[in-house]
């Protein structure tokens, strides 16, 4: 799929589908729950997820069950089974709240576990389980897609599809140097014309806004809305993608819509609300509220509540890079700290974590000394910074939030 079929080369471009073989649910633990789903069902869920994400074809595989061990294998290579998805429901280990594992194997790399990943479900009806199965899902996918970005990690950019151009050029960005963003850029360009190209868009744009700074907010948010509004069209049946839109024109420091027309915007594109959203997708959605309704402590809860619930996403640096000023903001002294202290360790050449990092360290009182220090790391990153500059990248943040960065920046003598 991230490749162009070399004999097809100089015609219309067609790309292989990744080949996934869902195996059938195991149930554990039955006898603890009055209710459970039945296998076909969760089964058929898994299914939908994979093949409306428009990468995947699943192969059915007769006659062999992974009891089979190196049979198995076997016919699942002859088959040109790339990936194998095992799922088990069962209870806790800590209660008798129903868990669903997850796990990728690797047909290629010798039937290896390449992921793993479970959740516990609030209740065992169809909505519960297809809303935990959705963040799920999502890791299971983008890890496929950092695998398949891996293999083929030898390739020049001009030997890859256009899918696969515009995620290598997704993962370049969290590089976030000048020279990452360029070849980000060059390999996904300004127009998308598939799904995936206006998703690395939108995701590129919520990395650069907070590291590239050879380029106007305004500009970078524009085109990440642009790749959002594509993406919508793409995949309509995904709420995500309307968060983010929503995320950006909030975060476009040219047009200085009121709160009230944002809210408007999302209540337009989810008039629902967050009524059946995954897990992630609710605490993304409760963070853009408070945002909007200017509850900076809320804020920075609900974007807390985001991390903790994208733990092991491959996704989710781009997240904490959009809203570490968020939780460094609106989050207690210590709070505020402990976490600049973790981006900055993480991200020490990240601007924005070491403007963060500042932020707090003035509003925990540090000290002279260790203030001047995470200046003076400001300063190394970007020379020319200005306390301006720093505010038109957080322009999404209420005043209040606004005022803190303002006033903490001042304070650490920051022009």
């Amino acid at each position: 799929m991230l490749t162009a079929l070399p004999q097809m080369q100089g015609l219309p471009e067609v790309t292989r589908r990744i080949s996934v073989h869902i195996l059938e649910p195991a149930f554990l633990n039955k006898g603890a729950w009055d209710h459970y789903p039945a296998g076909d069902d969760f089964h058929e869920c898994l299914e939908m997820f994979f093949l409306k994400a428009g990468l995947f074809q699943i192969v059915p595989l007769h006659g062999s069950t992974e009891n089979d061990g190196a049979a198995f294998l076997e016919a699942c290579k002859k088959a040109d089974i790339d990936y194998v998805v095992r799922s088990v429901l069962r209870t806790s280990f800590r209660g008798q709240t129903p868990k669903v594992v997850i796990r990728l194997l690797d047909v290629r790399a010798g039937g290896g576990v390449c992921w793993g990943g479970f959740a516990e479900i609030p209740e065992l009806s169809d909505k519960s389980i297809e809303c935990v199965l959705g963040d799920l899902f999502s890791d299971v996918h983008w890890s496929i897609i950092s695998a398949e970005l891996d293999r083929v990690s030898a390739r020049k950019d001009e030997e890859l599809s256009t899918i696969g151009k515009s995620l290598r050029g997704l993962r370049s960005a969290l590089n976030s140097s000048s020279r990452s963003f360029s070849h980000s850029l060059s390999l996904i360009g300004h127009e998308a014309g598939d799904a995936y190209t206006a998703i690395a868009m939108t995701l590129t744009a919520l990395m650069r806004l907070h590291s590239d700074f050879s380029v106007p907010a305004s500009e970078i948010a524009r085109w990440g809305i642009e790749g959002a509004r594509k993406a919508m069209g793409f995949q309509s049946e995904y709420p995500k993608m309307a968060l983010l839109w929503v995320m950006l024109n909030m975060a476009d420091s040219d047009v200085g819509l009121l709160p009230v027309s944002h809210q408007g915007r999302l209540k337009a594109v989810l008039p629902a609300g967050d009524a059946h959203l995954p897990q992630r997708e609710r605490s993304l959605y409760a963070l853009l509220s408070a945002l909007l309704k200017g509850d900076i402590s809320q804020s920075a809860a609900m974007a807390r509540q985001l991390f903790e619930a994208m733990q092991g996403s491959p996704m989710r640096a781009f997240y904490e890079m959009f809203f570490t000023m968020t939780v460094v903001v609106g989050s207690e002294k210590d709070q505020a700290l402990e976490h600049a202290n973790k981006m900055i360790s993480l991200y020490p050449r990240h601007p924005m974590s070491a403007v963060a990092f500042l932020l707090a360290a003035v509003r925990a009182e540090l000290g002279s000394v260790e203030v001047e220090h995470a200046a003076k790391h400001v300063r190394r990153l970007l020379p020319d910074l200005s306390v301006t500059e720093v505010i038109a990248r957080c322009v999404y943040l209420p005043k209040s939030g606004l005022d803190i960065v303002r006033k903490s920046l001042l304070e650490a003598d920051f022009h």
